[in-house]
Parts: C-alpha cells; structure tokens; sequence
C-alpha cells in the first residue's frame, strides 16, 4: 500500500498499519518532517483514537490539560462556560500542544520509512490495483493509494469527480507566543464577523487563533501583525497583548473540502484530503484518527473492494455532519453585522453552552 502524504494524516496512517503488520510505503514532497504550524488542540475523541494507537501517555505528558471553555464578548465579559470535567466530556483528557511536537511524537517510529522529495505525477487505476510513477522515474503497483496529503490533495483531485476545496470568504491567523496568562483556560472571544482564540499550552506559552471576514481576499497579503492590531483593537487587553508579541504569524483562509466520494477505484482519502474543513469544532485530528483506526480494522479483515465500502459506510455519516456544523458556525458567524443575530446567537450560546462543546458531547455519545 502507498500513503502519500507524511503529515499528521500519513503518520497515524502508518502507525496504524505497522501495528496491524500490514505492509506499506510511505512518501512525500517535502525534504523532510515539516515543523511549520502552530498549535493542536485535541478534544476526547482524539486522545481515545491515540490511545488505541499506543499515543496516548506520550502525547499527554507533552501538552497542557485543560478543564473548561469560555466564549467571551470582546471586551472580556463572559457569555457561556462549560466544564470538560462532566459526563461525556470526562471520558479522555482535551489537551493542546504545539503542532510540531505532535507531529515529532508521531513520527518518531516511522520517520525512517519515509521516502522524502517523492509525489506521484501519473495515476492509472486498474481492477485490482492502482499503478503509480512518481517524480523520480520510479513506477510501481500498489493494492491501494491511502490519499493523505492534505486538504488540497492533488492525489485525490486526480480521481475524485468532484475536486478541490469551496473557499469561505473568511481569512484566518494562527501563531503562538511566550506571554504567560497565569490560569489561562481556553477562552473564545466572539465579536461581530471575527473571532479570537486564546488556548493555553506546555511552558507559559498560548495558541492564538484569529479570524475575521474578507470575502474579497483583502487580507491575503497584508503584512499580519499591523492587520491584526487593527482588526481587534476593540478586543480586550489580553488580545491585544498577545498580538502585540506575536511573531510568526501563519496566515490562511478557511476552506472546505467538496467532494464527499471518500474513494474512487483504489484511491481513498483520509485526514483533511477526506474532511477538511474550517476548526470551527477543532475535529481535524480526531477525526483523522478514526478514519485512520476504522480504514486499518476494515483492511484486516476483508478484500480491498469490501474493506473501502465497509470504510464509507462507517465513516461518511459522521464526516459529514462534522463538515455541516463547521461551516454552519462560519456561516453564521458571516451575518456578525446584524444586531438582531448577535443577539440570538449570545442567547443561543447562553442557553446551551459553547457551540464546540455541545457538538462534542454529540460526537463522544455517537449522536451524530
């Protein structure tokens, strides 16, 4: 089996296939494990996936636990607070850590297996099996293409009717910062079209994330920090501290994937390739893991052919309603501007608590 792709998506794949004693190559583009990112925040159902994968104790003892989720106005004033210390949510840790010690953790035992400066540049599916020539000349078949290379996965564009990504009309910041917020617990400032989320990490130090409407890609290629002075100057001083400290800053657009094929032929998707789609639920690795553990379990057990529809039927349910509620909570968040709506969502929020811990509780209970 091919796995393209070595990201946080490629690794677990790997992982899950080496435990499995199932056999596989592993490649990607880059020239080697790309510490580029920010933060991970990783809820329940992503640390019980990486405790099926033996992750689990390595990958809490270097993050931070948290305990509780607030939603704020900008100005600091409290509109919702949950507990991640209540049933369901207390069933596994939610934990955050920056992206490359995630990603270095993950890596450790199959570093050595990756082929580096390698990509596919010609996909032909067969019956029973899929050939491959990739950038260096070399050509060779393979039972099955595990896609994992990303949300703007060109192995899955080769194959897939419905390709790319739908582009949200909202512009996107991720950084992380050394200004120590004692007692910090996750906050999410919610203003009218943008948002600011402050996440406390190992060390003293902060997730950030930040994001406002841009329709019209205004922001794409401004220079960040002075953007975001201006965009959340009204927000509270904490924000603006750490914007006022911040240093390389990553820069992005939320997007979502639009196909919903999950595979075609001898190609399948997992990891943000399958489901990528704006952090609104903060699913992109939980997700990622059970694609990985339900893809590994179906390819023990049947054909290839049975294995990937059995892989569909398990998985394409839940993606979707992951996808739909993500880009719901964007969507909303675009129509800030109305009073009217700002004033239904704070009481929404109010009623029912912070819109990512209610989909959590869903999704830990299976409800969806």
């Amino acid at each position: 089996m091919l796995i393209v792709g070595a990201g946080i998506a490629g690794l677990l794949m790997a992982t899950a296939l080496k435990r499995a004693g199932i056999g596989y190559k592993i490649i990607d583009q880059a020239a080697r494990l790309s510490d580029e990112g920010a933060g991970i925040c990783l809820p329940a159902n992503a640390i019980e996936g990486l405790q099926a994968l033996g992750l689990k104790d390595t990958v809490v003892q270097a993050a931070q636990v948290v305990e509780r989720v607030s939603y704020l106005k900008p100005g600091g004033e409290v509109i919702t607070t949950a507990s991640l210390l209540e049933p369901p949510l207390n069933c596994q840790p939610f934990v955050a850590l920056p992206r490359r010690d995630l990603v270095e953790i993950i890596g450790r035992d199959i570093l050595d297996d990756i082929c580096f400066d390698c990509y596919p540049v010609k996909t032909i599916n067969h019956s029973s099996n899929i050939s491959i020539t990739l950038n260096n000349g070399d050509s060779d078949r393979y039972d099955l293409v595990i896609a994992a290379d990303g949300i703007h996965s060109s192995t899955r564009d080769r194959q897939f009717a419905k390709r790319g990504t739908m582009d949200l009309g909202v512009g996107c910041w991720r950084f992380i910062v050394d200004t120590p917020l004692p007692q910090l617990q996750p906050q999410y400032y919610i203003g009218r079209t943008d948002a600011f989320m402050l996440y406390p990490l190992p060390n003293g130090q902060v997730y950030c994330y930040a994001q406002a409407a841009d329709k019209h890609q205004h922001y794409t290629n401004a220079d960040a920090q002075p953007l975001l002075q201006q965009l959340f100057a009204h927000y509270c001083p904490d924000v603006r501290r750490v914007i006022d400290q911040a240093e390389g800053i990553i820069t992005g657009r939320l997007e979502s994937v639009l196909s919903r094929e999950v595979y075609s032929g001898r190609i399948v998707a997992i990891g943000d390739a399958l489901h990528g789609c704006p952090p609104s639920l903060q699913q992109g690795v939980g997700l990622t893991v059970e694609d990985v553990l339900a893809l590994s379990a179906a390819l023990q057990q049947d054909s290839i052919e049975q294995a990937l529809a059995q892989f569909k039927a398990a998985r394409l349910a839940r993606l979707g309603w992951v996808i739909n509620e993500s880009n719901k909570v964007i969507n909303l968040a675009s129509k800030g501007n109305n009073p009217l709506v700002r004033m239904v969502r704070n009481y929404i929020l109010r009623k029912h608590g912070p819109a990512n811990v209610v989909a959590w509780r869903k999704i830990l209970q299976h409800d969806v």
